[in-house]
């Protein structure tokens, strides 16, 4: 891990003003966030970039009984004014860059770890985390359960 990917871990708003993340770190920074966004609602961490022959897994975890893969999409915000709240809103959320084609892979990726590993028996979910980040503002992070 860089030092800008761990200072922008410990102080994204900060980091963001001071440098410009590459694509690698603002992945690695966004995992990173999610992961202690889950943790803090109950997830349990099982691992993170697992490969399988389908593709890769961001996060798995525990959770209310189920396996979990959680998608982890990292974006720098871009925002826009609003035409009705006279102020500014997001655009490019990070889960509209998400396809179909996508989370099929990471379905069939989540099968084939839990045969390999023995989670045949327990239900099977896939969640997503957004991670939205802006120079100068904390981290926006929203986790969306049961996506596929």
């Amino acid at each position: 891990m860089s030092l800008r990917a761990w200072i922008a871990i410990r102080a994204p708003g900060l980091a963001l003003r001071l440098f410009t993340l590459s694509a690698a770190e603002l992945g690695i920074v966004g995992e990173e966030l999610a992961a202690r966004a889950a943790h803090a609602q109950g997830y349990r961490l099982l691992g993170r970039r697992l490969r399988t022959k389908s593709g890769e897994i961001d996060l798995l975890a525990q959770h209310e009984g189920a396996l979990v893969a959680l998608e982890v999409k990292t974006t720098l915000a871009t925002r826009v004014p609003a035409p009705t709240a006279g102020g500014m809103r997001l655009v490019n959320r990070p889960l509209e860059r998400w396809k179909p084609e996508q989370a099929r892979r990471l379905e069939q990726a989540l099968e084939e770890y839990a045969r390999a590993e023995g989670f045949s028996g327990l239900p099977r979910r896939i969640d997503a985390v957004e991670v939205v980040l802006e120079a100068g503002r904390p981290p926006e992070l929203r986790i969306l359960r049961g996506i596929r």
